[in-house]
């Protein structure tokens, strides 16, 4: 699969830039400082899984797995990303933001339930106990400043496709 050969691509680049860059320090090898406020924090995804955090001015290399965001369930040989992962993209790719009102009664439970997921997991990762989204006219805000992939929109599926999926061509090609 084209896809999952060019995450594996970017992934490896992104490990290796890691490496040699030595002020990049994985996520759980360091005690990251406490925060006074989210808006100390900015998340830059690198790709699909992998982001760079700043915080104060030093940056840490992480993904998925690290911040809490990985589905560890024994039926799985390896440990994929949770939904809430990728309502974490999709509000990354919006300005930090979620408006509610574009979903049914359904889409929302879910946005809800995701959001609260990611509520949780931010919190423990960065130990700070303050909510990091806002709920103002309707939408979900989140105070931490994020940065999509610039691939983002190349690979995400932002229309309802009818059909088999797996048998389709990506939408650049």
């Amino acid at each position: 699969n084209i896809n999952e050969f060019k995450s594996m691509c970017i992934y490896i680049h992104t490990y290796i830039l890691g490496k040699l860059n030595s002020d990049n320090v994985p996520i759980e090898k360091i005690k990251l400082p406490t925060i006074k406020s989210w808006k100390d924090i900015e998340i830059i995804f690198q790709d699909e899984w992998n982001i760079k955090i700043i915080l104060r001015n030093k940056e840490y290399i992480s993904d998925y797995k690290e911040l809490g965001f990985a589905d560890n369930r024994s039926d799985h040989k390896v440990a994929k990303s949770i939904k809430s992962w990728s309502l974490l993209q999709l509000i990354a790719s919006q300005e930090g933001r979620i408006d509610l009102g574009a979903y049914n009664e359904a889409h929302k439970s879910k946005i809800k339930k995701q959001k609260q997921e990611i509520s949780e997991l931010l919190r423990k990762a960065f130990n700070f106990d303050e909510d990091p989204f806002r709920l103002i006219d309707g939408k979900f805000i989140i105070r931490i400043k994020l940065t999509p992939d610039p691939h983002f929109r190349e690979d995400y599926y932002d229309v309802t496709i009818k059909g088999n999926r797996d048998i389709l061509p990506p939408a650049q090609w």
